[in-house]
This record gives structure tokens, C-alpha cells and sequence, in this order.
């Protein structure tokens, strides 16, 4: 039923908003408005040229180039962006996602099916203030002020191990002096990834919709202008022996001629068609990624051809079209840092910092096991007030029956009767090692030289991705502690 409903969603927004795409073919290149819905709203984005809709890594900002790169991975992100993009004009974002429901292989059997993944995000661009002139550029006084503004909500679902479709839909609002239009667009996109999420996939259809009111009236009807619209098409590679990833992103695939009306050129100049060739590498965008398998950083390199022979200067040496950054993770919180170049005289500088809510949440959170020895050192140390429910069935059975009679009594005797109390923090990780200790002697004797117990807490952090993916990756351990992670979610451990 569920599914039944995301399919019926999605026709929709194709129904509604697909008739749109054979004016925006037709349309020459710069003759649509809201032109800032094609820059980058976020360090990584600008990093990788401005563009990307197939790397699907957790990184809520690139859900702004394609709803399906939601992910259990953007779970309660909150990001903000900064950049700094010409001379007294800013632009930011702040973004928040939202997962509601498990999929498949991280619920508990009795549990209903709803991998469903949102987000939500508010963009700006700020043109800062400009003072007033007339047609031949005399200041006659006073200043005004412009700026856009966007709502992106964006929703995807999981179909599968390997596919994510999503969609956005996106209010549009402009403000200049005493001009303002409003427009609604929406983007639809998929995403494909193998198991091991070496290749990866991804196609968006890019600012669908209409103009609702324009900037002025012609002949008592408003006069409505078109949309940017781009159809997309990305790929990404990663070695499996190195930690390097290429991607490359097709923009633009609805029109072969990217070129505009060259009227700042001599006449003799204007005229002048680009070679094929040059007009194929318009369509590209390549980026080279740099990510060790801890993800814990990423240096990214990028080459924007389209942005380079558009920007670039005659005869002059410059770094248009190229964009360079990084990002680095600390625990719950991620920042990032890209320039690029457009012009030579400007550079663009742009800042992310990504948060991490789960973290937040998670270490206010005392994860104590319910199970015989817990409940045993609770009675140790009852003048701390921590206090477990008697289990229904220990969460690791097999482990604990084996020795469950030996292990509290030796804990008990070595213990000596004048000990200081714990602080919580310590006691936790008390208990935690006589469980792992458990754990470790009934592995040993199963020649399964992993420690379980800690396996399913990881797996449950998202650590091992969903799917087929985590079983590849867990291996012949898969069944055993995939059976822990359904345990813990059914004694309601996990929230």
C-alpha cells in the first residue's frame, strides 16, 4: 500500500509538471530567471564543480541536486552553508532530514516496512544593496536591496537494496526593490548503487514547474518567464584497493547549444560557432575525490569546462572552472571547506557545518544490557539508583546460558567489600566488559573471532549500510548479528 502511494506521488509530479520540459528545450541559454537555483549551496557541492547527482554518501547537501541521494545516512543531519560569492553578494542554506521508519533489514520481523527518507531545507541569495541610477548610469540617490529565496522539501523511498527514487518540490520567491515574482518548481530523480557501493548512479529531472507571477504585467497579464530547467545524468566510480573516487555529471542533456549572445565581443566575433568537441566537454563536469574507508575526511578536485570557457579571460592565465575543497569529521559534527574560481580577479569561498542530532541524542542515552550480569551489578551498586528490568529472554541467549552461572559469582568474590561507587559513566563501561568477556568465550569456542555484541551496536549506527550491502560486508557473521540488532529493537534498547 505504502509503495502503491510513492508511485502514485511521483506519477503526479511527472503528469503535472513534464509538460513544462518541451518549452524549456526550446528556450536559448540565459533566457530563464532564477538563475541561483543552478549554484552550489554547499561546500562539497562546490568542491565537485557545482554539480553531482550520483555520489549518495550521507551528505544531506547533495539531495539539493537529487532527492534520491537521501539516505538512512542523512537520518537527523542538520547542516548550514555559507558562501561568500561576489563582491557583497552572500548566499547560504540550512538543512534538516528526517528519516521516519527502518527498512527491511534493520527492522524486527512484526514491524511494518517504511524506509522512507525527508528533508527539508531554506536557501537565500542575498545581491546585497545597490544605490539607484538612471538609464545612463547618473546616481539619483537612495539604495535598494535584492534577494531569492527557495523552500526545498524533498521526500525519496527506498525501493529495494539498490534503488532510491525521490522528489522536491520547491516554492520559489524574488524580491527586487519593488518587484517580486513567485514560481513552484519541482526536481524527480533516481539513484542506483551497487552492493558494495563501488558504482554508483544517478538521474534528475531538475527545476519542472512554472512562473506563477512575474516581475511585471504585459497587457494587463502577467508576464511569466521560464525556469531553468536541467536534465541530469551522473556517474560515480570507486576503486575498491584505493581510496579514490571519479565521478563525472552530464547537465544540460535537454540542449546540445549552451552558447549565448556574445555582445560584449566585436562583431566579427559574435557569430563564431564552437566546435563540436567543445561544446560535447560543456556538458561535463569531472570530480576526483580522495575518501579513505573510515570516512573521516575527503579531499575533492574538480574541473567545470562549461564555467571555465564562459569565465575565463582572452589571453589571461586564470583558475576558472576549477574548484578544490575538503571536509573533515570529528564525532557528531562535520565541517567543510571549497573555493573555486570564476573569474580571475574573484574567487569564491564557501564553509559547511554538518551535525550530527543521532550523536546528540545517543549520549545522553545509557545503553545498559538486560541481562544476568547487569542485573547482578546493579544489585552491587545499588546506592547509584541505576535500575534494569528483569529480561524476558537474556538478548544474547546462547552466549549467556553457557557460563551465566560461573561469570556473577567471580565477579561478586573479587570484588572488595570497601570499593568507591562508580560514576555511571564507569559502571556502564564495567558492564559492558563483562559482557563482551561472555561474548568473546562463547565466539572462541564457536571459532567466530568477532565480538558480536559490539558488531550489532555498530550495525545499528549505520556503519554497514542496508541490504545486500550489509550482508556482503558481515559476511558468514551476517544471521548471528542481524539476530542481535532484531533483539535489541524488539526490547525497545534502540530508540
Amino acid at each position: 500500500m505504502r509503495k502503491s502511494i510513492a508511485y502514485i506521488v511521483l506519477g503526479l509530479c511527472l503528469g503535472v509538471f513534464i509538460p513544462s520540459l518541451a518549452l524549456a528545450q526550446t528556450k536559448a541559454a540565459g533566457s530563464s530567471v532564477y538563475s541561483f537555483l543552478s549554484l552550489p549551496y554547499s561546500s562539497r557541492l562546490c568542491a565537485l564543480g557545482g554539480d553531482n547527482v550520483a555520489i549518495q554518501d550521507g551528505e544531506i547537501s547533495m539531495a539539493m541536486q537529487n532527492p534520491a541521494l537521501l539516505c538512512a545516512g542523512t537520518d537527523k543531519i542538520l547542516e548550514l552553508n555559507y558562501a561568500h560569492y561576489l563582491e557583497g553578494v552572500n548566499l547560504g542554506s540550512a538543512l534538516f532530514g528526517w528519516n521516519f521508519g527502518r527498512s527491511k533489514i534493520e527492522k524486527h520481523p512484526d514491524e511494518p516496512d517504511k524506509p522512507n527518507y525527508f528533508a527539508v531545507g531554506i536557501h537565500y541569495l542575498d545581491y546585497g544593496t545597490m544605490k539607484y541610477a538612471d538609464d545612463k548610469g547618473t546616481l539619483t540617490g537612495g539604495s535598494f536591496s535584492a534577494r531569492d529565496m527557495l523552500i526545498d522539501i524533498m521526500y525519496a523511498r527506498q525501493l529495494g537494496p539498490h534503488f532510491t527514487v525521490g522528489v522536491s518540490l520547491k516554492p520559489i520567491m524574488s524580491f527586487y526593490e519593488s518587484y517580486s515574482a513567485f514560481a513552484l518548481a519541482a526536481d524527480v530523480g533516481g539513484h542506483f548503487r551497487t552492493a558494495d557501493s563501488t558504482f554508483q548512479l544517478g538521474l534528475t529531472l531538475r527545476n519542472i514547474g512554472w512562473q506563477l507571477k512575474g516581475f511585471y504585467t504585459q497587457e494587463s497579464n502577467q508576464a511569466r518567464e521560464s525556469l531553468p530547467f536541467n536534465l541530469e545524468l551522473g556517474i560515480a566510480y570507486r576503486f575498491k584497493h584505493a581510496p579514490i573516487r571519479l565521478s563525472m555529471t552530464i547537465h544540460n542533456m535537454q540542449r546540445w547549444n549552451l552558447n549565448y549572445e556574445l555582445t560584449n565581443q566585436p562583431i566579427e566575433e559574435r557569430g563564431k560557432s564552437i566546435p563540436w568537441y567543445d561544446m560535447m566537454f560543456r556538458h561535463t563536469i569531472f570530480a576526483l575525490d580522495i575518501v579513505p574507508k573510515s570516512e573521516k575526511f575527503y579531499l575533492t578536485l574538480s574541473y567545470n569546462h562549461r564555467r571555465r570557457a564562459e569565465m575565463g579571460l582572452k589571453d589571461q592565465r586564470s583558475l576558472a572552472g576549477f574548484g578544490i575543497g575538503g571536509g573533515l569529521k570529528i564525532k557528531m559534527v562535520q565541517v567543510g571547506f571549497a573555493i573555486s574560481q570564476y573569474t580571475k580577479s574573484n574567487l569564491t569561498y564557501q564553509a559547511s557545518l554538518a551535525i550530527n542530532i543521532n550523536s546528540l541524542i545517543d549520549k545522553k542515552k545509557t545503553y545498559i544490557p538486560t541481562t544476568p550480569i547487569a542485573n547482578k551489578q546493579v544489585e552491587l551498586f545499588d546506592t547509584v539508583s541505576i535500575h534494569t528490568p528483569a529480561p524476558e529472554k537474556p538478548i544474547i541467549q546462547d552466549s549467556i546460558s553457557t557460563i551465566k552461572d560461573s561469570v556473577p559469582s567471580v565477579i561478586i568474590d573479587t570484588i572488595p567489600q570497601e570499593v568507591p561507587i562508580p560514576s555511571i559513566e564507569e559502571y556502564t563501561e564495567e558492564v559492558e566488559e563483562e559482557v563482551e568477556v561472555v561474548e568473546e568465550v562463547q565466539l572462541e569456542e564457536n571459532e567466530q573471532p568477532i565480538d558480536a555484541y559490539q558488531e550489532a551496536w555498530t550495525v545499528i549506527k549505520g556503519t554497514y549500510g542496508n541490504g545486500e550491502e550489509r550482508k556482503q560486508r558481515l559476511g558468514k557473521n551476517y544471521t548471528t548479528i542481524q539476530n542481535i540488532v532484531n533483539e535489541l529493537y524488539k526490547k525497545e534498547l534502540v530508540k
